[in-house]
């Protein structure tokens, strides 16, 4: 009878063996270290939006027909003047991205309501306020709608500037020259 030989072989594969199984152990590890990191990433929220909220009044496009030119006195009782793009126009409100604030805000979005969702529609079609970016100016959270606000124009954007950058910067300018020097 012949005696069996040992070959190589099976050391080899215990050794492959015991090679594979200390790299899932590493890559384990390594995945138990980066998973706390990985669920930290995933549930961060994006900061939350910040809006202000504004009315509109039903109107007929007949009554802003009859709006006389808008003045600058007019234009600077506003509390809250803002350029903005629209978003969106569902479920009776309007969202306008805040693209450049004059007076009030900071915020992220705009929000327009009226009092039912088709009056919110007739409102900002007669208002022109229905695409693209619009001059909003408003009075204790209602949209003045008398040549305040409307769609971009490069002259009533000249207006904005004229009348809110230069009322903040006139206002900085005058406490700054009243405030004591050394």
């Amino acid at each position: 009878m012949s005696e069996p030989s040992w070959s190589p072989a099976p050391a080899r594969h215990n050794s492959v063996s015991l090679l594979l199984v200390a790299l899932i152990l590493a890559a384990l590890a390594t995945l138990g270290l980066l998973v706390p990191s990985v669920r930290a990433a995933i549930s961060r929220e994006a900061p939350p939006l910040t809006a202000v909220s504004m009315r509109i009044e039903p109107v007929a496009s007949q009554k802003l027909e009859k709006c006389p030119e808008v003045t600058d006195a007019r234009l600077s009782r506003a509390t809250t003047a803002v350029l903005g793009t629209l978003q969106l126009n569902a479920a009776g409100v309007a969202n306008f991205r805040a693209l450049h604030w004059f007076r009030g805000g900071p915020a992220d979005l705009v929000r327009i309501t009226s009092t039912t969702p088709n009056d919110l529609d007739d409102a900002l079609a007669a208002a022109q306020l229905d695409k693209g970016q619009v001059l909003l100016a408003s009075r204790s959270g209602d949209l003045l709608l008398c040549g305040e606000s409307g769609p971009y124009s490069a002259s009533q954007a000249a207006k904005f500037y004229a009348v809110f950058e230069q009322a903040s910067s006139s206002s900085s300018a005058s406490s700054a020259s009243s405030s004591p020097t050394k």
